[in-house]
């Protein structure tokens, strides 16, 4: 279940009149508010990106990285 906020900090967010009935029908078809559902899109988004960076960081904590990168350094150019 959503959190409903008594105060909050407001945020201008733009939709074409179509996007704005789609935003509509998606927030109701989930039983929330507007505001609601795009805080709710902003969390599933934070779950999203986080069991990604779980992923990845196991296989890059692993990666010997250099402390510095210098002009010279052969990384991404092809030749």
């Amino acid at each position: 279940m959503v959190e409903k906020l008594t105060n909050g900090v407001a945020v201008t967010v733009r939709f074409t009149t179509a996007g704005f009935a789609e935003l509509h029908a998606l927030a109701e078809s989930e039983g929330m508010e507007h505001s609601e559902y795009i805080r709710h899109l902003v969390d599933l988004d934070k779950v999203a990106k986080k069991r990604k960076w779980v992923a990845l960081s196991s296989v890059f904590s692993k990666m010997e990285i250099p402390t510095t990168i210098s002009a010279d350094d052969e990384v991404g150019r092809d030749e």
